[in-house]
């Protein structure tokens, strides 16, 4: 099941409830530079929070592979500080939900 243009639509439309929807009860985020994890809850938070004011810009954004089990996602953002970003991120899945993400991030500064 192709969650991916449901996934963008809410990422483009800075809608972090649209976005958790696709969350499994079970998700966790693993920060790349922290290893820390958040769950579906702190994930919709945080995601509110970054989105929020327009503070970041969706330049590109593309899905590289999505079957049943995996959707990887690339995209560069550019933020209200003047940074931008490229950042790959991988969404494992289970049930047509997202189970799993992790991402990496470059600085395009």
């Amino acid at each position: 099941m192709r969650i991916y243009p449901e996934l963008e639509a809410a990422m483009r439309a800075d809608d972090a409830r649209r976005y958790a929807a696709l969350l499994h009860d079970d998700f966790a985020y693993v920060r790349h530079k922290s290893k820390d994890t958040l769950d579906r809850t702190r994930m919709e938070a945080l995601l509110s929070n970054v989105w929020s004011n327009g503070n970041r810009t969706i330049e590109a954004m593309r899905c590289l592979y999505e079957n049943d089990d995996i959707l990887v996602i690339h995209t560069v953002l550019s933020f209200a500080n003047g940074t931008r970003e490229g950042a790959m991120i991988v969404n494992m899945k289970r049930d047509g939900k997202i189970l799993r993400t992790e991402t990496g991030v470059s600085d395009l500064s």
